[in-house]
Parts: structure tokens; sequence; C-alpha cells
């Protein structure tokens, strides 16, 4: 077993997240994916200051040089396909933070100075554009489910098209 806390950092942008880390597990779970079993979420503080959960420990150890790529690959691959077989709408995902919210208040804050690495450059269209609006920033970033959102992908590639035009 595995006894998980989160930081200074993690409780300051939710307080709440020991729990949120406890009831997605148990819903990815119950799904069917290869996930920790959750087995217990303490938030009393009579242990630990601060909330924990209690977790399956799952054997592994980081493979930074494969002998086998293509099989990882695959297995990654199967991963993904079961993830994205999910109907999210038929799931209970109220507890989750509003995506929404979370980008927009992202997107206000111009970051300084840009990470070209990062292709953040090409985010400057839409930090001049005026008037862009964000809730079209986040149809294009993310999957609905129920007023929830689960976001994904590098969001510039999503929109924008090659001319350079916002897509919708």
């Amino acid at each position: 077993m595995i006894i998980r806390q989160h930081g200074e950092v993690d409780l300051k942008h939710n307080p709440h997240v020991a729990a949120v880390e406890f009831k997605l597990l148990q819903l990815l779970h119950s799904v069917g994916l290869a996930v920790p079993t959750p087995y217990h979420l303490d938030q009393s503080g009579e242990i630990f200051s601060t909330p924990y959960v209690v977790m399956e420990y799952i054997e592994g150890k980081p493979e930074f040089a494969p002998a086998h790529l293509p099989d990882l690959i695959l297995q990654l691959a199967t991963h993904l396909s079961r993830i994205h077989q999910i109907n999210g709408s038929k799931l209970d995902l109220s507890f989750l933070p509003q995506q929404e919210e979370i980008y927009a208040e992202k997107l206000r804050k111009r970051p300084a100075p840009v990470d070209k690495s990062l292709d953040e450059g090409e985010f400057e269209i839409l930090w001049n554009q005026s008037g862009h609006s964000l809730r079209g920033i986040h149809r294009c970033c993310s999957m609905e489910t129920s007023g929830q959102a689960i976001s994904y992908g590098k969001m510039v590639s999503l929109l924008l098209s090659p001319t350079g035009r916002t897509r919708r």
C-alpha cells in the first residue's frame, strides 16, 4: 500500500484534492481502467495534519531505454484507447474542478517571457486578438461532459489552422 499526501501547492489550489483524487481513482477503477485501487481517504487530521489517500502499490520501475519499444508503444496505445472509450456523459464528474474557469484564468494572464521551446509563441495570436472568446478556446481544448471537462492535447495545435486562423 501507498499513502499519498498532497503538498502545499496542490492544497492551495484545491483544499479537497485528496478527496477528488480518491473519487476519481474509484470511478476509473470501476470502469475497468488500470489505476491503483483506492482503499481509504482520511481527512480527519488525526494521523497526518493534511488529508491523505491510501491506495494499492503497483510494482514497476521506469524504463528509459526499453528493450522492446514496440511492445510498450502497443501497451500505451491500448490504454489510451480504453480511456477514450469511456462515455464521460454517463459518469458523475461533478466533483471535478470546472476546467472552463481554470483555463479562462490561465488565458487571461500572459506568460512573461514566452517559452519558444514549447511553441508558446504561437499563442501570441490569441493573446493579441481583441475580444477572443475564452469559451471558444474551452470548446476547442476539451471534451465536455455534463458541464465538466477533461482537457487534453496540445492547445495550440487544436486552436490554429495552418493559416494561423483560429478554429471552432
